[in-house]
């Protein structure tokens, strides 16, 4: 037997019971001859043997467990959820991930120009909208759009599921999208078309499998009617062009796939700033568009249409502003003038009354006796 040893009864087994000392340890001792209970304070010797010490580490490594499940627990209800995923295909192929906030939670190249692209403009925390605009911005910088060539902008949303978008309004809405991109792409004389369409979360994960985004995936999806034969290694490397984007667009403008509904804009300032958007619904099954109000389509207004409207209201206001200050300017002159007229009037008035006042003085001089005679005598003497 080794040394006594006292401590709280934890366990009690037939043969041995579990004790806890007072410094935190426990040991696995014989059980006494007489009855103990749970919680009871015994004294006892302690037998020569690395059991108790086996427990010892056993519990301390079970409460760091604990320790570390409380803490992951923590972390993985703090962390910020995807609700929604936008992808934008250049060139440069990327796809941002949102959270409820609107802010970007991640961001992947899916190419070395979508990576590079992303090292010159850090997105993470930042409002998807922002991001897209500072995006598009520096990827003019970067010649990925040139006035010398056709330039595409295809975007794809992806909502996630009910059960994951705590919302009911979509975090990621495409007109603000679209107003993103045109807001960087209108200061600058570059022709672009915009594309924007949705997609379901499945195919989302598939394009991700595959390692490319899901703007291009969907385009691989049509591809391959036509190219049987496509690879993979050929959807990450053929440009949009390549792809059929052209084909795609127009055979979707009038037809419905799956349950996928396909919004497309297109927006180009080469042609007058005009924006066609084609709307098809997904239960739309003649594959016709449909308006509930039949002059609802007049009512639509481009959003490069809307910039425009901005800069010439702009321009009215800075108008309407001179104008003010022009009026305003004329007003205080015209005011200076009447001053200065009313000084002079009242100075020549001044002037008058004097002169009048000299007069009858001189009159009155005349018409006495003895202011006449003293002149007479003055003249006289001199």
């Amino acid at each position: 037997m080794g040394k006594e040893i006292q401590g709280i009864v934890m366990e009690i087994n037939p043969r041995s019971c579990i004790i806890m000392t007072r410094e935190g340890e426990f040991h696995k001792v014989p059980r006494p001859a007489h009855k103990v209970m749970v919680g009871e304070e015994i004294k006892t010797q302690l037998p020569l043997s690395s059991r108790s010490k086996w427990i010892r580490l056993s519990s301390i490594a079970a409460a760091a467990m604990i320790i570390m499940l409380v803490g992951w627990y923590f972390y993985r209800t703090a962390m910020p959820v995807a609700v929604a995923h936008v992808s934008l295909d250049i060139n440069p192929s990327i796809e941002l991930s949102v959270d409820q906030n609107s802010c970007v939670i991640d961001g992947i190249g899916y190419n070395e120009e979508g990576k590079l692209l992303l090292v010159s403009v850090p997105v993470i925390g930042k409002n998807v909208y922002t991001a897209i605009a500072d995006l598009i911005a520096v990827a003019i910088q970067q010649h990925y759009l040139d006035p010398n060539k056709e330039n595409v902008v295809f975007t794809t949303i992806v909502q996630a599921e009910p059960a994951v978008a705590v919302n009911a309004v979509p975090v990621v809405e495409e007109d603000l999208v679209f107003q993103a991109i045109i807001s960087s792409v209108e200061t600058v004389n570059i022709p672009v078309e915009v594309m924007i369409t949705k997609a379901d979360p499945k195919l989302q994960q598939q394009a991700k499998q595959t390692g490319v985004s899901t703007g291009r995936f969907l385009l691989y999806q049509d591809a391959l009617k036509d190219e049987p034969n496509l690879k993979d290694t050929d959807l990450k490397t053929r440009s949009l062009k390549d792809l059929k984007i052209k084909q795609w667009s127009d055979k979707y403008r009038n037809q419905i796939k799956g349950n996928r509904n396909v919004n497309l804009r297109n927006w180009s300032n080469k042609n007058k700033n005009e924006f066609d958007q084609d709307k098809t619904g997904a239960n739309n099954g003649s594959g016709k568009k449909q308006s509930k109000e039949p002059n609802k389509e007049k009512e639509i207004k481009s959003n490069s249409g809307q910039a425009k409207t901005a800069n010439e209201k702009n321009k009215k206001d800075d108008k309407d502003r001179d104008n003010r200050d022009k009026n305003n300017k004329d007003k205080n002159d015209r005011d200076n003038n009447d001053r200065d007229k009313q000084d002079r009037d009242k100075g020549e008035k001044n002037k008058g009354d004097r002169d009048n006042n000299d007069q009858d003085k001189k009159k009155k001089d005349s018409n006495d006796p003895e202011k006449v005679r003293v002149n007479i005598q003055a003249r006289l003497i001199r």
